[in-house]
């Protein structure tokens, strides 16, 4: 493809840009009941799920308690939901966080209940309350091995599901784009997904003593070049880039039209998994602030450079950065969960091999599953579109879907 399409193409994803118009970012709420039975007149924990479906960070302040209505039968009940400690002020953009909230069961209450909870955080909930059980020792002569009331000092075991949402499931996030694409020219097929997982939590004790460790995270990213029209489809390379990093980022919550987005920084590894002359590999540290320009819930401008410095001699290939450079600057044009166009540019040290990689996204809605995901269209000119070509320029234009922008 000739270099003098790249302007049309540029100019093309623009006119789009200016055409589409998305909705305003907003938040939701679900309860997620208890998983089993739960005794009654004891204390049992509800989760209140909040999501966000805005491509930014938003800030949440919850209740300490909210008021619901216990319904079993003829019976209506008045309870109070207390907020237990506070897991997170901030709703990853297009994730989603759970607050859990206790409640004190009546002891003469028993069988399916219904729990309607009242104001802002009003939802529906079911589950079963069983008739609470004391332990031997007790006056009443209860049974071995019987399930004590949290009146008794008993305190009911966790459910496996819930312990694994703790431990895995609420710490993980998307970090950097999720896509596939394909084109006509060789190698056809990119795909690249990527994941970050928080390291510690608000409950943990280093993070008592030293709070900024709340923001260390463990990001992964793989990226692969396919040709997946050759005979027996084989990759051509793949980058494989583990990292360490702390995340700070201030969600874009008041009107202002130049505002910080935050600060990522880390360490961060990047090799090519060969050996021998086709081996590629790279250790750097990185600085990467964030800005954006326009308000929030209208079009804005994100610029995001990601500043490196060398940690090893790149003996496997001492002149990546006369081709690479030291730098990575991505500007993003966007509105909300709307159409958005990311430019990701570089420049070698000598600022005379610079490569450009434009992808214009424009989200689907489908009406059956609430599947998310994106239309991409992914256009790339310069050297290194993977490790082992790093010094050979190339051009392609593919296409695909993304879930990840």
């Amino acid at each position: 493809m000739p270099s003098s399409r790249f302007p049309i193409l540029f100019l093309i994803g623009l006119w789009f840009a200016v055409l589409a118009s998305g909705e305003e970012p907003h938040l939701t709420s679900i309860w997620a009941p208890p998983s089993g039975d739960v005794a009654s007149g004891a204390e049992m924990e509800v989760r209140r799920c909040i999501l966000n479906h805005s491509p930014f960070e938003a800030r949440i302040e919850l209740p300490d308690t909210l008021r619901a209505v216990l319904h079993s039968g003829g019976q209506a009940v008045t309870v109070l939901l207390q907020k237990a400690t506070m897991v997170t002020s901030v709703v990853p953009a297009s994730g989603f966080v759970y607050q859990p909230y206790r409640l004190a069961l009546p002891a003469d209450m028993t069988g399916l209940m219904l729990l309607e909870i009242e104001g802002d955080g009003g939802g529906r909930i079911g589950f079963h309350v069983v008739t609470a059980r004391v332990p031997i020792g007790d006056s009443t002569g209860a049974v071995a091995g019987s399930q004590a009331p949290a009146s008794a000092g008993f305190e009911p075991s966790e459910p496996a599901v819930a312990a694994f949402q703790r431990a895995f499931t609420d710490r993980f996030s998307t970090h950097n784009p999720v896509y596939f694409v394909f084109g006509p020219d060789k190698p056809a097929a990119k795909f690249q997904f990527s994941f970050k997982y928080r390291l510690l939590d608000n409950k943990d004790n280093l993070t008592s003593i030293l709070p900024a460790l709340k923001a260390l995270h463990f990001g992964y990213t793989q990226r692969s070049v396919w040709d997946i029209t050759s005979e027996s489809s084989p990759f051509y390379d793949s980058s494989y880039m583990p990292e360490l990093m702390f995340e700070w980022l201030t969600p874009r919550e008041k009107p202002k039209l130049f505002q910080w987005l935050g600060l990522q920084a880390g360490v961060q590894h990047e090799s090519n998994g060969r050996d021998g002359f086709s081996s590629r590999s790279m250790n750097i540290a990185y600085l990467r602030p964030m800005v954006s320009l326009g308000r929030a819930g209208d079009w804005s401008l994100l610029f995001m450079p990601k500043l490196l410095v060398d940690l090893d001699s790149l003996s496997d290939n001492r002149d990546l950065r006369r081709y690479r450079g030291y730098a990575e600057y991505a500007l993003v044009v966007t509105k909300n969960d709307n159409l958005s166009l990311t430019t990701v540019a570089r420049a070698g040290s000598r600022w005379d091999k610079f490569s450009v990689q434009v992808d214009l996204n424009y989200p689907l809605r489908v009406k059956y599953g609430n599947f998310a995901t994106f239309v991409v269209l992914q256009y790339w000119n310069g050297y290194g579109e993977s490790l082992i070509s790093y010094n050979r320029k190339s051009e392609s234009l593919r296409a695909g879907f993304g879930l990840v922008r």
